[in-house]
């Protein structure tokens, strides 16, 4: 164990590259500028005559937004650069923030909050291309974590800023502070990161378009490596809207627990992610690969039914820690799985793009499939619900790994 911990540490040199030292305060700033809004949103919003329906369209509007710029955003990376890319989306992003503070119709704010979402979904690929390119492959699963945990501390950080602004000054302060930050964010990456040269497409290749070479990527032997590898991504984001949608409601329903108790379960859940992101991430280096993958999405599948055992809530608790231990290394390693699969392309934009995607849809179906379960059969049944699915993930992704047959 003192071993790992002087490794782990020898191993934070890795911040002393240029790139990725600005990619993880880029990750930082983004999340703080965030976080410091979304819990002003609904009370601003509600200010203005906004109804309950219409306050959840701009996070929905948000998520839609982020989602469908994902792959584009890759690709464009692939073409133009990941750190122009990232320091534009991340500039333009600065705008609907502070275009909500001059509208008194919070109807536009969904427009705002999906246009907002879009450029940031364009952001994500692109920093994981320059993280993947700064840093080299034994180091890349702790350089993720660590690029994870910059991002998660902005999360938990913000919203205290957020709060103190809006009762001090005016709810529409966190706003002001959003925007600065966000363009500040862009500033820092298009001004401090090293833009890569990027080759022409190739003549016969018709411009390399969207449509054209979409489906071929993903129909070789590492486009199928891919999407496995984003299945277990997908469970672990379903899981995730599962403990957003149906947990809450699970506590106070069968383990007759209060509000507070809820508050924990959230607290107990980032504070795990955030902590343990670093060491996830280098275990990923020294035992990652398909093998690895394969371990974490059997556990977690086991976890999530395991949480149908606790008859209280410590019990619970105690399970869900253990579930969100598990669901914190899938974070480093499929990240890491991916760039090293594209380390040596010019498609690593796309790659991460698609992975996200296909990620995110986990996100979006999971708390309709689990909520709309728990209407019907509000009982421990969800999870046996859950762990279904991820059955059949984990088949989905030895399936995929069969016919693709990565080296680990």
């Amino acid at each position: 164990m003192k071993y790992v911990v002087i490794d782990m540490l020898e191993q934070l040199r890795v911040l002393k590259n240029a790139d990725f030292r600005t990619a993880c305060i880029a990750a930082f700033v983004l999340e703080f500028s965030a976080m410091t809004v979304i819990p002003i949103i609904p009370l601003y919003s509600k200010t203005l005559g906004a109804t309950a329906t219409l306050i959840g369209s701009m996070f929905a509007g948000y998520a839609a937004g982020r989602m469908v710029s994902l792959i584009p955003g890759g690709y464009l990376s692939d073409r133009k650069g990941d750190a122009t890319v990232a320091g534009i989306a991340t500039l333009c992003s600065a705008l609907p923030p502070y275009l909500i503070t001059l509208t008194a119709n919070p109807e536009y704010f969904v427009l705002l909050r999906t246009v907002e979402g879009f450029f940031l979904g364009m952001v994500g690929p692109a920093l994981y291309s320059i993280i993947n390119r700064s840093i080299k492959s034994e180091q890349r699963g702790f350089s993720i974590g660590i690029y994870i945990f910059f991002a998660l501390s902005g999360s938990a950080l913000a919203p205290l800023l957020g709060g103190y602004l809006a009762t001090s000054f005016s709810m529409k302060y966190p706003f002001y502070v959003s925007a600065i930050l966000s363009a500040s964010a862009g500033i820092l990456v298009f001004l401090s990161v090293t833009k890569p040269q990027i080759k022409p497409p190739e003549p016969d290749s018709k411009g390399l378009s969207f449509m054209h070479d979409f489906a071929p990527f993903i129909k070789t032997t590492k486009g199928l490596f891919l999407v496995g590898i984003a299945v277990i991504s997908f469970y672990s984001e379903f899981i995730w809207g599962m403990v957003q949608a149906v947990i809450p409601l699970f506590i106070q329903d069968i383990l007759h627990a209060g509000v507070q108790n809820v508050a924990l379960v959230f607290t107990f859940n980032f504070t795990i992610l955030l902590v343990s992101q670093p060491f996830m991430g280098y275990l990923a280096d020294r035992f990652g690969g398909a093998k690895m993958l394969t371990f974490i999405g059997t556990a977690l599948m086991l976890c999530v039914l395991s949480l149908g055992v606790g008859q209280t809530f410590w019990q619970f608790l105690a399970f869900y820690s253990i579930e969100c231990l598990v669901a914190a290394a899938v974070l480093p390693i499929t990240r890491k799985m991916v760039g090293d699969m594209y380390s040596d392309t010019q498609l690593t934009g796309k790659a991460f793009g698609i992975f996200l995607t296909l990620s995110s849809i986990g996100s979006v179906v999971g708390p309709i499939v689990c909520s709309a379960f728990y209407q019907v059969y509000p009982s421990r049944l969800i999870f046996v619900v859950a762990g279904t699915v991820g059955l059949l993930c984990l088949a989905g992704y030895l399936l995929l790994l069969r016919f693709s047959r990565p080296r680990d």
